[in-house]
């Protein structure tokens, strides 16, 4: 007790005691905090599984990831994956939760032109946006296809564009991303290549040798008629024989004659 006494005897020593005290406890927190953050990454979802997570929810090819950076991190009272990557100009940011793989926050940059980044925010998810837009347009996912599906910013405003088509038909929404209603949409006819229009070519194509059968039909008949020229040819090489036999017929004419 005298010893511990004399440690706070004088301000300085207080002092010293003090920062070593704070010092020894801030080792033995950290130690604690990093063997804690050790068990914690071992037992979770694994850096790998935390991007695919990452990737299911922006709805993109894992192929067209760039720049991809996985950090393991205890953000806001629990252990997550920090995922970053970038896909056609557009960076990505996920906190991906450690555990279950959940989402527990993300942002998106959009790289522009001069190299900055505008923050594009979303509170609700690509397939929430989707169903929004096909509920307006009274179909079914079965009944569509997509050709465009992109969190972007339109005059600062950030949407979700789809673009997709059903039978004949063409439709374009933008959704927003904040609350899920319609900010945009329209629908045309569809020119790309549908079942139908693929089938249509080969109709026609099909026809085109019908209508070459048809003359050869027709050249049959013409075949006989060249049987007829060859039998016109043979009837006039036939003169020609009779030419020879009208040489035998002047014999008897001679024999007039005699």
């Amino acid at each position: 007790m005298t010893k511990i006494k004399n440690l706070f005897s004088t301000p300085k020593k207080a002092a010293i005691t003090v920062v070593c005290a704070v010092a020894v406890l801030a080792v033995g927190i950290f130690g604690t905090v990093s063997a804690v953050q050790a068990f914690a990454e071992g037992s979770s979802i694994g850096a790998e599984n935390a991007q695919n997570f990452a990737f299911a929810d922006a709805g993109i090819d894992p192929v067209t990831a760039k720049n991809v950076r996985t950090e393991f991190d205890f953000e806001q009272g629990q252990f997550v994956y920090e995922v970053e990557f970038v896909v056609d100009g557009t960076e990505y940011e996920y906190w991906i939760k450690a555990s279950d793989g959940s989402v527990v926050k993300k942002q998106q940059e959009i790289v522009t032109a001069d190299g900055s980044n505008a923050v594009v925010s979303a509170k609700i998810t690509m397939d929430q946006a989707k169903e929004a837009a096909l509920a307006d347009a009274g179909l079914k996912l079965s009944d569509v296809t997509f050709t465009k599906e992109k969190l972007d910013l339109d005059d600062g405003i950030s949407v979700y564009e789809l673009d997709f088509y059903a039978g004949n038909t063409e439709y374009e929404y933008e959704i927003y991303a904040d609350s899920g209603n319609i900010y945009s949409k329209s629908k045309e006819p569809y020119n790309g290549k549908t079942p139908g229009a693929t089938k249509a070519p080969d109709a026609k194509s099909t026809e085109a040798p019908k209508s070459t059968a048809s003359p050869s039909a027709s050249a049959a008949p013409g075949g006989q008629g060249q049987s007829a020229q060859s039998g016109g040819s043979t009837q006039q090489n036939q003169p020609a024989q009779n030419g020879g036999s009208s040489t035998q017929q002047g014999q008897p004419a001679q024999s007039g004659g005699s």
